[in-house]
Formats: C-alpha cells, structure tokens, sequence
C-alpha cells in the first residue's frame, strides 16, 4: 500500500477485518496511536514490545508490536515471551494477516534489516499467507521490486483524496544554513538562533531533533528564550506511564482537531513523532536526516487538508563551512555520512517549491542510499535471513538476530541511589511486590557506559523472574530485555527531560532530579486455575481445546494453504485430515512423562492432597520443582505410529512428536536436573509408569477411539525405549529455513496454547466467531 503521509493508510487496513491481525512497527512510540486508531475500528487490540507487555503468546484479535518482536518470533526465539514457548509465538505469524507498517524505517535501523523483512515475505508469499505492507517512502524501483518478488498487489492512494492532498496541502520547503561556533556543539548557537527568528511569528511548531541529549539542551535554552512559548518535549528516554501522558497532551494540542493555542507552543521531539502520531503544526523545522526521515518528517506539517485549505512551511537545517567528514558525521548523528549528504543535495534543488507527492517520490528516487540503488536484490539472498535465524536458534538467542535491528536492541533501566544496598533495594520494592517505572536504553548504550567506567559493572544490578518471583543479582552481561538498576551516579531521572546522563548535560539543576520512577503494577504469573487435575481431565481438556482450534478458520486456512505448497492443491484435504488427527494424539501424550512414578511422588511431596486426582497432572499449590516431562512424548507417539498403520520416519509423524515433546521447551537439550535422571540421556529407559498409567491413558484417550483400551496402552508403554533415540541430543531441532517450520509451529502453537488455557482455567484466543 503506497500513500503520502497523511493520506490514511492505517485507517484503510484497520478499517477491515483479517480475522488475526498481528501489526509490525518500527518505533515502539508509534504503539498508542494505532492502538486507539484499531480501536476506533472496532478491533481488540494489544500492544507488544520491550516495555508495554499486553499479549499472551499472540493471542488476541489485534496485536501491535515492532519489528525486533516480529523478526524474533519468526525465528522461534521471541524477545519479550518466554524462549520456551517460541514455536507457538512462531505460530501465531503463520496464522494471522502480518502488516508491516512504515516499512521503509527498517533501512534507515541497519543494512540488512530490510533483507531480513524481505526473507520473511519470501517465506509468507511461498506458502500464501496474508501480508500487508505499508509506506509512504520507498522510491519507485524498489516498490516495482516487491510487487513482482514477493506476489504483492500494489494499492495506490484513490485519485480523489490524491487530488484533494495536491489541491488543498502547500507545504513549500525552504533550507537554512547553520554556521559554525565554538564549544562542544558548534552549530547549537546558530541552531538557536534560526529557531528564535522562525518561531517568532508562529503560533504553533514542530521541531525534529536528531538525539535525545540535544532535545534535552535545546528545551533548555529555548525554555529561556522563548517566553510565553509553551514548549513541550517527547522522546524514548520516558518511563513508559509518563510518555503517555506526554502523547496525550502532545495529540491534545497537536493532533486532529485540536484547538488553535492560547499562547504559542513548540513541540521538541526525536524520531518518535516522525511516523505513526497523527500530528500537524503549520511550521515543522527538521535537522538534517536521510531523504525518507525528512519526507516522515515533512508529513507532520499542513496535514489537515480534508476539510480546508492547509498551508505550511518545512525548513531543513544544513550545516555551511569547511567540515571534515568526522566533522560532518558527528552533527548528522545517528545517521550515516553519505545518506544525510545525498539527502541534502537532493533538498536544495526544491528549496521554496511546493512539496507535491511526485516530488516527494523523485526525491526518494534521486537520494536512496547508493549501496541498494541501481541493482536489484536477487532471490537467492533472501534465504540470508532465515539462514540468520537458524544460527540464532542453534545459539539460543534472540541477540544474534535482534542485533541487526540494532536502534531497537534494548534493556529497560531503573536507577537506584548510590549506596544503597540489595537488602534495602528489595525491601524497598519486591517485599512490597513493586517494579520501579522502566526506560529503554539500546543495548550499545549500555555497553558504551560499561566501556567509560571499567567500574561500573559491579553497581549495575538485574532483575530477573525466577520460579514465579522477581529477584535482584549482579550484573554478568547485559542482554537484550534485560531489566537493570544503574546507579545515579551515572544517570537521573528528570520530570521534564526524562532520563538524564550527567555526562550530556551536566547543568542541569540538582533539585529538580529524582533516582526513582513510579513503580509499575507488574502483571501476575499464571493463574492456577481451578485446583488440581487428574492426568485424564487435564489431557481431555487440552484434547478438546486442541480439536476446537485446528477446526477454527484462524488455524484451518494456513494449515491448508502450507499444505497445498507442500503436497499440492489436489492433495492437502486428505493431509490436513491426517494433521488433525495426528495433532489430536500429540495432545493425548503431550503430558506422558507425568506418568512417570518418581514425577507423581515428587508431586505428592509438593501437594498431598493431589491423591485424590491420582494419577495428577498438576497440583493446586506453587512450590517446589518438578522434573522434565515433556520429552517422552516423542517416544510415545513414535511407538504409537505403527500401531495405527503410520510410519514413524513419517516427516507428519515426526512434526507431531515434537511438538508434543516441545509443549514446555522449544529445545530438546538434556536438561538433567534434581538428580532424578542424574547422567542418563536414555530418558526412557529409567522410565517407570506409575500405578494407572495405562488406565489415566485410556480413560483420556476415549473421545479419539474407544479401541484404545487399557491393554492397549500396556502394551504400547513397553514399546517406549525402542522408540527414543540413543542419545536425546540427536533429536535435532526443526530449524526456521525447514519448508517443514511453519506446519510445525502451528500445530506447536494450538497445542502449547491448548495446555496453557486448560492450565490456568481461561480462554486466551477468541474461537467463537468464524
């Protein structure tokens, strides 16, 4: 879907209805506006990322979330769920409509996040599934690209409302020069001083700056300056309650229909208000940036032209002198040298023209970075990403593959007062069951904080959930997701400019400086449920949930559509039949391994009163830890197999039986713990079923086929070891590239979803409505 800016792109998706719909962003600040527009539309929707987890495991109608998430997910290691259930988050791409929302942004995150998004279009058009992609900024030879790589339909913007944005939107585009000072920052006083004379005789403005620390100097000295102005800052470096509330006033004053100011009023952002905030002020003044950045950015200004004639102006600033190209880069910072020079040879050419919608896409034609220009992406580098996420998958972690998105490879931080110590720290806050307020921080940040202060590890602490509770610990390493405590030493938190380092703005006045954010309200582990469950009326329960969803369009439709690829158009009705079925034993044996004698002893130390469910599947009560269980169930549904007149090396056979062993772990590793299967990998051969294993079986096994009776069950328990693999670490894991990985990740997904719903007593997807 190509459109300018303002011309309603997310109104036309959101206005339909895709059953599943899972929204990919660039920018987590996008995350509120398209929530309230989907929400306008009817959708239930939910927001997903680093600081704002709403979703369970993708499973709600709507799901906004950026692309870091989705790249992840794509690759079984999600970034925000936990690594254990990743084939399901997996899953949840496979079966709902992917929008890919200002797509052109990931160019501008690093060279290959584009690749990346291309390798997952590749895979999404070779097995049909639904994808949308939206931009206002990409130029034409690469739109022509998509349209015949990936199978996409190109929708223009109607000719009406094209017309209408030409006739009624001038927006003329003017350059100024900034000159080259003193100090530290050289072109911050020549900044200043253009803005005064800009702003002088507006009433309402927009200025995009390029780093937070700047933004944060330039309210300062501007708060100074402009008196009777009312200056409002919005960036990322905002605990994530306050940054709302910041949107809020910003679309108050800013966003549609807003009233004309009773005293003049400045907005100062970054890149979070360039796409997504439905924004407009008649001035927006921009530093320099790449030729997609200033068209976003060019997009806040007269954006009101439905109902009236809008006017306005777009100023770039330049920088003039001689400049060495360190020089250069420093001030074009976080973008790169060649991107922001093009970008501001191409602007000079329309300085005082009109910005029309044909001049906006010959500027993206004429500065689109080189390195991509002129030749086209071939086929055979698309399999790059999915290459990418089996490394990433073999290492178990998601870093390898986030890192490439690298502005949105990010830790939260929550800062604490020097000298105080764990105890108080803990008692402060996770006694009282409270999380401080969170900003996000890039990951590179943190690093570059470590490499300034050799010391300043041993003060970083971590927060991590273990066994259902927060805990604090030292700081190893920091990884992506990480939650740390820096000291305030090293940074502060600011009611007005948000998080603060001392060593970017060190004048900043003391008394107005907190270490602390509010805390948050963190969302509650899993429910118990009702109580305890017998084997049967657990295994029956996630039978039963198993057999609603692949009958359900939300899993029946990409089941089929993957097997068509797989088996042909002729053939896939029959195949699906034999999923369906196979999915149904894979949820009959998922829980096998709770048969085991020592699991149910170790379950009746941690619960008596489970005796009268004998042979349980779960308890009533947290504590305690129980040993693995899920693994048997590949054995189980291979000495299965021929008994139903299935082959075991059959590759359907073979998904199934690991996605029941996998409905706890995406991996398969020997997790050898508590002694149970001290230095055995045979799982099975120490596998001892407990008194009514065969019974439990039968008795949940009914509703399939009542033939498989109790002496049935004997007989296929004895069968067990023949059917496990000398070693557990050859049963190799089923990689993303696999033409095999998305059947498996959604039968993984309507089984690990079915265990969890039939656990915790609550429906997490909606499967009422076709």
């Amino acid at each position: 879907m190509v459109a300018p800016t303002g011309s309603g792109k997310t109104r036309a998706v959101s206005g339909r209805k895709f059953g599943k719909l899972i929204y990919g962003i660039p920018l987590r600040a996008l995350a509120g506006s398209l929530k309230r527009e989907l929400s306008s539309c009817g959708w239930q929707a939910v927001i997903h990322h680093g600081d704002l987890q709403e979703s369970r495991l993708l499973a709600e109608e709507a799901v906004l979330t950026t692309y870091d998430q989705i790249v992840c997910a794509a690759a079984g290691l999600p970034l925000s769920f936990s690594l254990s259930a990743g084939h399901a988050v997996a899953g949840g791409l496979f079966q709902g409509t992917l929008v890919l929302d200002e797509v052109h942004l990931a160019r501008g995150i690093s060279s290959e996040a584009l690749l990346i998004l291309f390798g997952i279009l590749y895979q999404r058009r070779k097995f049909g599934l639904p994808t949308v992609v939206m931009t206002a900024t990409l130029p034409r030879w690469l739109q022509e690209f998509m349209e015949e790589q990936f199978g996409l339909t190109r929708i223009d913007v109607d000719e009406e409302t094209l017309e209408l944005r030409e006739s009624r939107r001038r927006v003329s585009c003017e350059l100024e020069s900034l000159t080259r000072g003193r100090g530290e920052d050289p072109f911050l006083e020549s900044e200043l001083e253009a803005l005064s004379r800009r702003l002088s005789e507006a009433r309402k403005a927009i200025l995009f700056v390029n780093r937070v620390d700047r933004a944060q100097r330039i309210y300062l000295r501007l708060r100074e300056r402009l008196e009777g102005w009312k200056i409002l800052l919005l960036h990322a470096r905002f605990p994530a309650a306050k940054r709302r509330a910041l949107e809020e006033e910003v679309l108050r004053l800013f966003g549609k229909g807003s009233p004309e100011p009773q005293s003049p009023t400045l907005l100062i952002t970054t890149q979070v208000a360039e796409a997504g905030l439905d924004l407009s002020a008649p001035l927006v003044i921009s530093e320099p940036a790449p030729v997609d950045t200033l068209i976003q950015r060019a997009g806040r200004c007269a954006r009101w032209f439905r109902e009236e004639t809008a006017e306005g102006t777009f100023v770039v600033f330049a920088v003039e002198g001689r400049l060495s190209r360190a020089e250069r880069q420093k001030v074009f910072l976080p973008y790169r040298y060649e991107e922001v020079e093009r970008a501001l040879k191409a602007f000079k050419k329309v300085g005082g023209k009109l910005l029309t919608w044909e001049r906006e896409i010959d500027l993206l034609d004429e500065a689109w970075p080189e390195e991509k220009k002129g030749r086209a992406f071939e086929e055979r580098e698309f399999p790059f990403a999915l290459n990418l996420f089996d490394r990433a998958y073999t290492e178990r972690s998601p870093y390898e593959i986030a890192r490439t998105f690298r502005d949105l490879v990010s830790v939260e931080v929550a800062l604490y007062e020097e000298g105080q110590t764990e105890q108080e720290l803990y008692e402060d806050y996770l006694a009282s069951g409270r999380l401080p307020e969170t900003v996000s921080l890039s990951l590179r940040r943190i690093y570059g904080l470590l490499l300034e202060d050799r010391n300043l590890r041993e003060r970083i602490l971590r927060l991590s959930p273990v066994e259902g509770e927060w805990r604090l610990e030292a700081l190893d390493y920091p990884r992506p997701g990480d939650l740390l405590l820096l000291p305030s030493s090293v940074a502060r938190f600011h009611p007005e400019l948000g998080l603060v380092f001392p060593s970017e703005l060190a004048d900043i006045a003391e008394g107005r400086v907190s270490s602390w954010f509010e805390p948050r309200k963190e969302k509650p582990f899993l429910s118990l449920g009702a109580g305890p469950q017998s084997f049967a009326e657990h295994t029956l329960g996630v039978l039963r949930r198993v057999r609603k969803r692949l009958n359900h369009p939300s899993y029946r439709n990409p089941l089929l559509r993957i097997l068509e690829v797989l088996y042909g158009r002729e053939a896939a009705p029959e195949v699906l039949v034999g999923v369906e079925g196979l999915a149904e034993l894979a949820a009959l044996l998922h829980d096998l391994g709770k048969l085991h004698q020592k699991w149910q002893e170790r379950l009746l130390t941690i619960d008596p009163e489970v005796r009268s469910k004998y042979p349980a599947a779960r308890s009533g009560r947290r504590g305690g830890r129980l040993p693995p269980h899920g693994r048997l169930a590949y054995a189980a549904l291979k000495a299965l197999a021929p008994r139903l007149g299935l082959s075991p090396e059959d590759d359907l056979v073979e998904l199934a039986a690991l996605a029941a062993a996998r409905h706890h772990s995406a991996f398969l590793e020997p997790v050898l713990e508590r002694g149970l299967l001290e230095g055995k990998t045979r799982l099975v051969e120490v596998f001892e079923p407990c008194e009514g294993a065969a019974r439990a079986l039968a008795e949940a096994a009914r509703e399939i086929d009542p033939a498989l009776d109790e002496s049935f069950w004997e007989e296929v328990l004895r069968d067990l070891p023949g059917y496990f693999p000398e070693d557990v670490r050859e049963l190799l894991p089923l990689y993303p590239s696999s033409e095999l990985f998305p059947l498996y990740a959604l039968l993984a997904r309507a089984l690990v979803l079915s265990d969890r719903e039939d656990a915790s007593g609550e429906d997490w997807e909606n499967l009422e409505e076709a």
